[in-house]
């Protein structure tokens, strides 16, 4: 999968504007929040399409480092969990399914090289639908989950993957 593919399914969740009381991230535009962009020195104020797709490249698909993860199925997952959730808790959720599949990484939210050979090492079906329900247990441990909990289950819900 590509780049411009993971990110049009991600913005099928992440849509236009919002400022939703109950969301952390507070005001945000195609899910990047007003918190975030001033992290990077930016804001929502002038924020064009093209300065949204090489945030989301620059912050999120290389951070990941996701050219190197084999299947298209856990880059785009991966992806999208980045961009909800922080590229370091999609990290460590990806490093907490390859151990839990039997590897033995640390689970520091780094992908380093021992995190990428156990992520292309392992059944990819098996993975990535792993990975999907700890994205799931992640949103249903959340303390403000009764009002965005459903839409981040169907979202999640999303990446499962059938065997072909």
């Amino acid at each position: 999968m590509s780049f411009k593919e993971a990110l049009t399914k991600t913005l099928t969740w992440e849509g236009g504007y919002s400022n939703h009381k109950n969301d952390l991230g507070g005001e945000t535009y195609m899910g990047l929040s007003s918190r975030f962009l001033k992290s990077i020195g930016m804001s929502l104020d002038n924020l064009t399409e093209r300065d949204v797709i090489r945030i989301y490249y620059e912050h999120f698909w290389l951070k990941l480092r996701l050219d190197d993860v084999q299947s298209s199925a856990l880059q785009s997952n991966l992806f999208d969990m980045g961009v909800n959730a922080g590229v370091g808790t999609a990290t460590r959720l990806i490093q907490r399914a390859c151990n839990i599949l039997g590897s033995s990484l640390k689970e520091d939210g780094i992908m380093g090289p021992h995190t990428f050979h156990a992520i292309n090492e392992h059944n990819e079906l098996v993975l990535n639908n792993l990975y999907t329900a700890l994205r799931q247990d992640y949103y249903t441990r959340l303390a403000n989950k009764r009002t965005f909990l459903r839409g981040w289950l169907r979202r999640a819900q999303s990446f499962y993957k059938e065997v072909e």
